[in-house]
């Protein structure tokens, strides 16, 4: 199965993976030395030398990372590692993101049935191309996807 299937359907469809994104992230964020208070304190306080604080960015900033609602309640604190984890992307010179399945760590959860729930997705569009070239997910329509649905 390949690594990148399996990262991205714990993505999508495993509740506990926000929870280990957000500990990777600010984990890889803090450093070696989180201290006594913890990785988010740790941080926070290795994120301020660099300029990033919850009160240097704009409001305009902060909304695109966050829910209207997250920006009225959130501490200002809370609001920044949320940025973070949620700006943290693909990046060649940040490792943060794993490509192979020994970088994942304990990203990955292997006591999930993965691999066979991607298997079946394959099975199944498999058999969908083979009835009809035409049906693959290389034709999907972002806007048919997107738009609500009118059936019952």
């Amino acid at each position: 199965m390949p690594f990148l299937a399996v990262l991205q359907h714990q993505q999508l469809y495993d509740a506990a993976f926000p929870a280990r994104w957000r500990a990777r992230v600010l984990a890889a964020v803090a450093g070696e030395d989180t201290g006594p208070d913890g990785v988010e304190a740790a941080a926070l306080r290795a994120a301020a030398p660099e300029g990033l604080d919850a009160g240097a960015l704009s409001r305009q900033q902060l909304a695109h990372w966050l829910h209207p609602f997250e920006l009225r309640a959130l501490p200002p604190g809370e609001a920044l590692l949320r940025v973070v984890v949620r700006s943290a992307r693909l990046d060649g010179a940040w490792s943060v993101w794993p490509s192979t399945r020994a970088e994942a760590g304990e990203l990955v959860d292997d006591s999930l049935p993965t691999a066979q729930n991607i298997a079946g997705a394959y099975a199944v569009n498999a058999a969908i191309e083979a009835a009809d070239p035409r049906h693959t997910t290389a034709r999907l329509s972002p806007e048919r996807i997107t738009r609500p649905s009118t059936r019952p």
